[in-house]
Formats: structure tokens, C-alpha cells, sequence
């Protein structure tokens, strides 16, 4: 998909040959339709400023904001399987600008238990960059 003359990709690392899955066609192509009040917001984020992205998911806005706006970009996911395709997309795109923690955010200090469709506390498995 081509935005302001540049071109961001947003792939799943479970598809052979790194294509796009629907699922992710359908996030890019409904950027800014579905959540357009978040494109216009990074929209007003000026090149080198930074960007913090709490749950970025597989790396949609952190994508657009550092390929598109050449935004700085702190990125943090906490569950492993989307952070593996965070760090692919950021790979893929040559988002030199941005960085990615596999990692939750809260106001308190502490562990806890990230609950996903999976249940909780499943076995985490490592991703290769």
C-alpha cells in the first residue's frame, strides 16, 4: 500500500513466502477508514519527534509513523506471536527509526499474566529477526 508516495507492507510470518495475509490487507487498507482519527494524529507527529506505541500489534502505525511520517518509534507488544511480526515488519520495511520491546506497560511495578485466546501463562516460544 502506497501512502504519501511511500510504500509500507505489513506481512504475517506464518505465510510462505512472506505474503500479506487477508487479515493484514484489510488493516492496511482500512487505515484510515476504520481508525482514521490515529492517522490523523500521527499525521500531526513532525519528522524525528518521538512515538511511543502501547499494544502495536503486529506494527501497523508503527509502520505507517516510521516509513511514512519518518517518525521515531518505541514500540511495545506484549504477546510473542505479534511481537515476532513486529519485529519481521520493521525488518521488512527497513524501519531503521524504529525499535520494538516484547513487553507490557502498566502504571504499577510488577509481573503479571498476559491472558490471550490461548489461555494463560502458555509456553512462549522465541522468535528469529
Amino acid at each position: 500500500y502506497i501512502y504519501e508516495g511511500k510504500t509500507i507492507r505489513i506481512y504475517n510470518q506464518w505465510e510462505e513466502g512472506l505474503k500479506p495475509t487477508t487479515m493484514n490487507e484489510v488493516r492496511l487498507s482500512n487505515i484510515e477508514k476504520k481508525e482514521r482519527y490515529r492517522i490523523v494524529w500521527i499525521n500531526t507527529l513532525k519528522e524525528g519527534e518521538l512515538f511511543f506505541v502501547v499494544g502495536a500489534n503486529v506494527g501497523v502505525y508503527t509502520i505507517y509513523a516510521t516509513v511514512v511520517k519518518d517518525v521515531s518509534v518505541v514500540a511495545f507488544e506484549p504477546e510473542h506471536v505479534n511481537y515476532c511480526m513486529l519485529q519481521r515488519n520493521i525488518y521488512l520495511n527497513k524501519a531503521v527509526n524504529a525499535v520494538a520491546y516484547c513487553t507490557a506497560m502498566s502504571d504499577k511495578v510488577g509481573h503479571g499474566y498476559l491472558v490471550t485466546r490461548l489461555g494463560v501463562d502458555y509456553q512462549h516460544e522465541h522468535c528469529q529477526s
